[in-house]
C-alpha cells in the first residue's frame, strides 16, 4: 500500500474545493453540494505520514473503495466524476 501523508490529504481538499479549517492538531472541512453538507473530512496537522487507520477513515468518509480513493487523489478521477459516483450509490436500492 502507498504511504499517505499530509500532501495527499491537501490534494483531496483542493480537488473537492473544501475550505480547510485549521486547529492545533487537525485540519477539517465540509464537502458541500448544492449547499448541503455531504461529508466532514479531517486529517492530522502534523508532517508525519498518515497511519493506515487515518487513511481508512478519510477514504470511508468519502464513501470510496481503496482503489477509487487512490484513483481520486492521483488525479484520474475529477470532482465531477466523484460526485456522480457518490450520487449513483445514493440512488441504488438497498440490497
Amino acid at each position: 500500500m502507498t504511504t499517505l501523508n499530509r500532501d495527499h490529504a491537501e490534494t483531496v481538499f483542493r480537488k473537492l474545493e473544501i475550505t480547510p479549517s485549521f486547529s492545533t492538531h487537525f485540519v477539517s472541512g465540509l464537502l458541500r453540494k448544492d449547499g448541503m453538507v455531504v461529508t466532514v473530512l479531517h486529517y492530522s496537522n502534523g508532517n508525519a505520514d498518515m497511519s493506515d487507520q487515518v487513511f481508512q477513515r478519510l477514504r470511508r468518509a468519502l464513501h470510496l473503495t481503496t482503489d477509487e480513493f487512490f484513483e481520486f487523489y492521483s488525479c484520474y478521477m475529477s470532482k465531477q466524476r466523484y460526485l456522480e459516483l457518490l450520487q449513483s450509490r445514493l440512488d441504488e436500492p438497498d440490497a
